[in-house]
């Protein structure tokens, strides 16, 4: 007797595989589209650029992308709803940080320094000067006549009052590598891990005013001797940086992934956060910080604000965001609960189990419960007093069946519900 083999063959496991991922492709955009759904940015328009781009600075109708691979790409956003590129610049290798002054553009390049980019011409771009010695360059900030770089394990002073002939003024060398510098004033924050301060009052001869070393940051924005970092921990925080010798942390949030970039406008900070997208949380008040709303993207990177359209660079390209005006950002979102926030869960699609992060403004009664698609409810992942902050719930989806679910956060505030997909 032939017995036969009940194991599939090739061509059935091949099919099976390519199925599976069609499926999973299908379901990871509803999971997309529908956290997008619930978001209040409304996109604007967008570009497909397949570069990696770790910076990008707005001025005027163009848009100033430093990317790895091609050098500084100029986008024309005279029209945020169809922006396109303007022209593109080589540089001698990849770019790092850009920032634009006038008519030239001021380019962190790694292992050729310091690149000046005349822009006069946004659609004919040519390189003006360079610095070769402040090599290694990762960060820089513009004030006056001077750049301020992080070049590797050095701060360092850039004259630029003749733009074609940039000329290194000062140079501090650091126990660390450096990779930013933010300017407020009279004062420069260089990070390298953690922060640290220098008096620039004179640019010819900074002094150092004190460090912090809480935290290893990512990130940082500086206003009103307010710094607000992203940290390794998972984390945005804002510290009182007023006396650089006593720093002070005032206030934290967690994000639940990896924050890489933030801007600060208004009352608000713009965070993207890798495997989630972009963030935007409420800073008013620093002791209480909140989540009010987020854009779904699984590759966000560097971003510029620029009144209320948010510039956000991705794994496919630049998006373009509206958020309603910062000034009147209450009352145009005033049917909508305040300080109630629910993002997406996170795998999702998902096996098993996933997780849930959500934040509330004020202390109260509130529950977070999931829903079948024809309304019942199938778990209770909280239901009690909660208490103002941020938190986080997992869903063990072992007992239930594959199929779309919805999680429902509700408040004294009002409710959000998100979609969830349970693929077995």
């Amino acid at each position: 007797m032939i017995r036969k083999s009940i194991l599939p063959d090739r061509a059935t496991t091949s099919f099976v595989r390519i199925t599976t991922k069609v499926v999973l492709s299908m379901l990871a955009l509803i999971a997309l589209v529908s956290a997008n759904a619930y978001s209040q940015l409304e996109v604007v328009g967008e570009l497909e650029i397949r570069v990696e781009s770790p910076s990008i600075f707005v001025a005027g109708s163009y848009a100033y992308l430093a990317t790895y691979d091609t050098g500084l790409v100029i986008v024309d956003v005279s029209d945020p709803s169809s922006p396109s590129i303007a022209a593109i610049c080589r540089t001698p290798d990849w770019c790092e940080d850009v920032d634009v002054s006038g008519d030239y553009a001021y380019i962190a390049g790694f292992g050729s320094g310091l690149q000046v980019v005349d822009v006069s011409d946004p659609f004919a771009p040519a390189i003006a000067g360079s610095c070769d010695s402040a090599r290694f360059c990762h960060g820089l900030s513009i004030q006056g006549d001077y750049v301020y770089s992080a070049s590797c394990n050095h701060f360092m002073v850039i004259d630029i009052s003749v733009p074609s002939e940039p000329e290194i003024v000062f140079s501090h060398a650091t126990s660390s590598e450096l990779t930013e510098v933010e300017i407020e004033g009279a004062t420069a924050y260089a990070r390298n891990g953690g922060i640290i301060i220098y008096d620039i009052a004179d640019p010819i001869v900074p002094d150092s005013l004190g460090s912090y070393l809480g935290a290893i940051v990512l990130d940082l924005a500086i206003r009103d001797s307010i710094a607000y970092i992203t940290t390794y921990d998972t984390a945005f925080a804002i510290l009182s940086v007023a006396d650089p010798r006593n720093i002070r942390g005032l206030g934290r949030h967690v994000t639940y992934d990896q924050a890489y970039r933030l801007k600060v406008a208004g009352d608000y900070a713009f965070v993207s956060v890798r495997a989630r997208g972009l963030q935007v949380f409420n800073i008013a008040d620093p002791g209480n910080i909140f989540a009010v709303d987020i854009y779904f993207d699984y590759g966000p990177g560097d971003l510029f604000v620029d009144g209320d359209l948010i510039y956000l660079t991705s794994w496919s390209g630049l998006v373009i965001l509206r958020f309603p005006p910062i000034t009147s950002i209450h009352d145009d979102y005033s049917d909508l609960p305040v300080g109630l926030f629910l993002g997406p869960n996170y795998p999702n699609p998902f096996n098993s189990s996933t997780s849930i992060s959500y934040s509330i403004a004020a202390s109260g009664h509130a529950s977070l419960l999931v829903y079948n698609i024809v309304g019942q409810k199938v778990a209770t992942l909280f239901s009690g007093v909660q208490q103002a902050g941020a938190h986080k719930a997992v869903w063990d989806a072992a007992g239930v069946p594959s199929g779309v679910y919805f999680a429902r956060l509700e408040s004294g505030a009002g409710s959000r519900s998100i979609k969830m997909v349970v693929l077995k």
